[in-house]
């Protein structure tokens, strides 16, 4: 057994048939995500070796009891890659929350555009993005589009891309809007005209077909569900649509039954390389106080800064990442589990023990 027993009861994941585990459950999916994609995807760098301008891995604790790598190569590619989708999951979240503090403080409205389409038949991915692009670009042009600009102080554009066995994929768009209006009325009256506005975009566009439609909220609880569940890698998301790592998930299934999963999966792969999931619009994280160098310790500020637990020599996490491949991905996640629960300095004799990993020489 390639896992140490759980300190606690843990409920079995219903697809993959392993314990619900954060860490287990993400390095598991990228191991499988990496055999599925191409030979030249960059997944495949992945935690594979130490960053040329760090002496090690070091294990580092959060807010929160958080355990995780940094050190080590990362692709992130938040598509593909579970791990790096996690990561940058809760980057943007700190990012988001500031932008919405930074709105409340200035109090601009907050208001949540949801904008879909409907595609016909089973079209691949990469054409109804052009599709959809076609339809928004339409959008901006329209009377509508313009007289909400003049009174928008910010915006915060994600992209969603679930999968319906009926439907294929369905890229959509939530935007986050800040509207300086003298009332929420008049601000939701603005987006309300660029709904209409939308409906027609995708009729001249030949989009309206099931499930096209625009949705205005106002509450922030929403904006944040849409803006993070599909960086959610542990929940297994039922329903009439996937996650695209529910999918995945999917896609690891032995037998014929799971054929359409991994079609999906490999068109997923290939279609979605150059989007950017997340985007602020011109001006916005200045505005915030974002400072664009910075991001990457984002997180680890949100999180009243980090202590390190301790760090593995080049030589070490080599043998570990090749270790990890030959366990499926198993070896990364209970890594990070024995640490928080009994402690690094364990980990050398469980590696050594459990998996023949020669531990650094000490002086």
């Amino acid at each position: 057994m390639f896992l140490p027993p759980p300190q606690s009861p843990r409920t079995p994941d219903p697809i993959l048939g392993l314990p619900i585990d954060v860490d287990g459950i993400r390095f598991r999916l990228q191991h499988l995500s990496k055999k599925l994609a191409p030979r030249d995807h960059r997944i495949h760098v992945c935690f594979h070796d130490v960053n040329p301008q760090a002496e090690g891995v070091e294990i580092r604790i959060g807010g929160g009891n958080h355990h995780y790598f940094a050190g080590q190569w990362t692709c992130g590619n938040v598509w593909v890659c579970p791990v790096c989708a996690d990561r940058k999951g809760r980057l943007n979240q700190s990012l988001i929350n500031k932008a919405y503090g930074w709105a409340e403080q200035k109090q601009y409205h907050r208001l949540l555009l949801t904008l879909t389409a409907g595609f016909e038949g089973w079209t691949r991915l990469e054409q109804r993005r052009k599709d959809f692009r076609a339809a928004k670009t339409l959008l901006t042009r329209c009377k509508s589009w313009k007289e909400l600009a003049k009174h928008l102080k910010g915006s915060i554009t994600k992209t969603d891309v679930p999968f319906s066995r009926a439907w294929g994929w369905l890229p959509h768009e939530h935007i986050s809007l800040f509207i300086n209006a003298e009332s929420l009325d008049e601000a939701v009256q603005l987006v309300h005209a660029v709904k209409l506005d939308w409906v027609k975009c995708l009729k001249k566009c030949n989009l309206m077909w099931f499930g096209a439609s625009a949705k205005v909220t106002m509450s922030d609880q929403d904006a944040a569900k849409y803006f993070t569940k599909d960086s959610d890698v542990i929940n297994n998301h039922g329903g009439q649509s996937l996650q695209p790592f529910d999918v995945l998930r999917r896609a690891g299934c032995a037998g014929a039954g799971y054929d359409w999963a991994r079609q999906a999966w490999s068109e997923f792969v290939n279609d979605i390389k150059d989007l950017r999931q997340l985007r602020f619009s011109n001006d916005l994280k200045k505005d915030c106080g974002i400072i664009e160098e910075n991001e990457e310790n984002q997180e680890d500020e949100e999180h009243h800064m980090y202590r390190i637990a301790g760090t593995i020599d080049r030589a070490t996490w080599t043998q570990i990442s090749r270790r990890n491949k030959e366990v499926n991905g198993a070896l990364f996640g209970a890594i990070l589990r024995n640490c928080k629960e009994l402690g690094f300095n364990y980990i050398w004799e469980w590696l050594y023990n459990e998996h023949s990993i020669l531990p650094p020489l000490r002086n």
